[in-house]
């Protein structure tokens, strides 16, 4: 009767080897199995012998046998040994039985060798397929690899037959985005013996080679094969967004950001260093009123943004990087993009009533808490009108000095004229005219 093929995945397998067969005289890879006691590849058979080990001394029957069940009686132990041998058959591929003779019963083990010499991996070709739909994500590898099939069973104990599969090592350069830049480093996957191989598209040039298989990396013998090189296609960006700071602590909401939504006073100087990896060409920054981008206030062709947004709006910023002019065929261009909201906020302007310049590190001067504010003058007086601090720039301040010297303590007035970053409802841009007085106490 014809038996039925059982796939077993070398790779998944991490059962212990519960046997104690062991390979003596010549090279050998064990491989665990969940089906069998034991499967072993050796580097050729003779002068090699497959033992067994026990705590206890027992009698030994050896059978060998094939998988059309062929049988041979190898060897019996006449008398009770803790350990026994036979010499490994000149054949690629054979079965063992050890029936263990005890007073109570037979208890019966299984073991598998296959001689590597006699089916050797040879790997012909590795390349590279980009002709798929989905060629920015992943690129199909093909393996060209001349290698038998490695079958084995046991006797009066199942109806399947399992394949040993066959492990290989495909190493590459991979690229990935580490804090501040991007970075290479040499990685190794196991495959198994295949003629298709799916793998997330690179982000920076590499060669595939494939070598192997396990068994000949054991006896370091194995075949590789290396792919012509491959330039990337895949694209990927890791922005960095920032609002440029100001000193002035008292400028409101100075950088009010989060991960996509850039906002703050006025002037805003937005910053943007796209980071796009190795196969980006194509860069557009589209700056718009609208959030569908129907209309476009700014565009640019730079790896980078830098702006100064200086009215009130919001505004939405996208990037969009390509290896090629962009495209929706994935066949001609890969590409990534990313959608920024840019609020510049309204202004504002708060005057204090006092101030205490004593030198303690809080509230020392007299300062406005602005937001927003494009044009600013002011000027504050002693009680008689007399002039003592002008300033033009809100983030400034008067320290309670006149001519170098500490003012008196008391009363001052102050007029402020400024203008703001925004409208009105008509369309008037927003002034501010204020006037009122500060308490100076030490």
């Amino acid at each position: 009767m014809k038996k039925g093929l059982l796939l077993l995945g070398l790779l998944t397998l991490t059962l212990p080897v519960w046997s104690s067969f062991s390979i003596e005289g010549v090279l050998s890879d064990t491989c665990p199995q969940i089906h069998i006691d034991t499967v072993f590849v050796v580097n050729g058979t003779d002068g090699g012998r497959l033992s067994y080990s026990d705590t206890a001394a027992f009698r030994y029957r050896w059978t060998a046998y094939d998988r059309e069940e062929n049988t041979l009686v190898l060897k019996e132990e006449a008398l009770p040994v803790d350990t026994t041998w036979v010499a490994l058959q000149d054949s690629g591929s054979q079965g063992y039985l050890l029936e263990v003779l005890k007073d109570d019963g037979v208890v019966r083990k299984w073991a598998w060798v296959f001689d590597y010499s006699r089916h050797p991996a040879v790997i012909d070709s590795v390349s590279v397929d980009t002709d798929v739909s989905d060629r920015c994500y992943f690129v199909q590898l093909h393996f060209d690899i001349q290698a038998d099939t490695l079958v084995y069973d046991t006797i009066g104990h199942a109806q399947l037959d399992f394949i040993l599969d066959r492990t290989f090592f495909l190493t590459y350069d991979s690229t990935y985005w580490g804090s501040a830049s991007y970075l290479t480093e040499t990685v190794t996957r196991k495959v198994g013996q295949v003629a298709d191989y799916s793998i997330e598209s690179p982000l920076g040039n590499t060669a595939y080679t494939l070598s192997g298989d396990h068994s000949a990396r054991t006896f370091q013998i194995e075949s590789s094969y290396t792919s012509a090189p491959f330039e990337a296609i895949a694209v990927e960006i890791n922005p960095d967004a920032r609002v440029s700071e100001r000193e002035a602590k008292n400028e409101k909401d100075r950088d009010a950001s989060s991960n996509l939504k850039l906002s703050g006073s006025a002037p805003l100087v937005v910053e943007i260093l796209s980071h796009a990896s190795d196969a980006a060409f194509f860069y557009d920054w589209t700056l718009s009123t609208e959030k569908d981008f129907s209309n476009t206030v700014l565009s640019y062709k730079d790896p980078d943004f830098r702006y100064t947004f200086s009215e009130k709006e919001t505004y939405y910023l996208r990037l969009q990087v390509a290896n090629s002019i962009l495209s929706e065929d994935t066949l001609v261009t890969c590409q990534k993009e990313r959608v920024y909201v840019v609020e510049v906020m309204e202004s504002m302007l708060d005057v204090p009533n006092i101030f205490t310049p004593n030198g303690d590190g809080m509230n020392d001067q007299f300062k406005v808490a602005y937001r927003s504010i494009t044009d600013f003058h002011g000027v504050v007086y002693n009680v008689w009108g007399r002039k003592v601090f002008e300033w033009t720039d809100p983030a400034d301040g008067w320290d309670g000095t006149i001519h170098g010297k500490p003012a008196a303590e008391g009363a001052y007035f102050y007029v402020i004229k400024a203008t703001g970053n925004d409208k009105d409802e008509n369309g008037k841009v927003i002034e501010y005219f204020l006037r009122g007085d500060i308490n100076l106490i030490r």
